[in-house]
């Protein structure tokens, strides 16, 4: 009956998760294509109505994340100074990776990079949806999807899985951010690696999601100072 009963746990749990990851999936590809294009006029009702399918979005995950009672999203183990030295750490990996595509491709960023420049370029409406994409809602909803409900599937008593499933979420997470070789898509995937470690201590998804909007915001605030 236990047996019975951990394994209708473990089938709601993967199907709960396949619900997220399909709606994280349309309201990236779909919708919010679709809403940056109906914004081009500097619309401020869509892009209100795309912040609040955001935000509808990332309190479904939440909950999701939530529900299974593993999680209580409690900040008793957040700890600044863990989230600062794994930025500075993050910060490193992904500098140094970005210096080895940068003399394997002589692209002086990557292609997910350039793209964010010549988007936030194009209107006051597509600067303002993409900042909030890349700084707050990308890094909430990336952390939930690929480390925390993602990792919530899998036992740490089972070392070898669990490694992985770090693995191959992290391969998915590089692969998701659209760059056109491998030593671009080698930058994103130790990201998400690097984030993947900083979950394994404390399993606090907020330290994530704080280490993981420090990387974007700086990495932003540098790619638009140099472009």
């Amino acid at each position: 009956m236990q047996n019975t009963t951990g394994l209708i746990e473990k089938i709601n749990s993967v199907i709960s998760y396949v619900v997220a990851v399909a709606l994280y999936l349309l309201t990236v590809f779909i919708f919010t294509p679709i809403a940056m294009q109906k914004a081009s006029l500097n619309s401020i009702g869509m892009i209100v109505a795309w912040a609040i399918i955001e935000l509808l979005l990332i309190t479904y995950l939440f909950w999701d994340y939530w529900k299974t009672g593993k999680n209580k999203l409690s900040f008793k183990t957040f700890s600044i100074k863990w989230v600062l030295l794994q930025y500075v750490l993050t910060f490193v990996v992904v500098l140094f990776l970005s210096l080895v595509h940068s003399a394997l491709t002589k692209e002086v960023t990557t292609v997910n990079n350039q793209n964010i420049v010549n988007t936030m370029s194009m209107s006051t409406a597509y600067a303002i949806m993409s900042g909030m994409s890349v700084v707050l809602f990308g890094p909430i909803c990336e952390e939930l999807i690929f480390r925390g409900l993602w990792l919530q599937l899998f036992s740490k008593n089972k070392p070898i899985t669990y490694s992985l499933a770090i693995l191959l979420s992290s391969t998915i997470f590089g692969l998701l951010h659209s760059n056109d070789s491998f030593s671009g898509n080698l930058i994103y995937i130790g990201l998400g690696l690097m984030l993947s470690f900083t979950y394994l201590k404390h399993e606090n998804i907020y330290e994530n999601i704080a280490v993981h909007m420090l990387n974007n915001g700086v990495a932003l605030l540098l790619i638009t100072l140099h472009f």
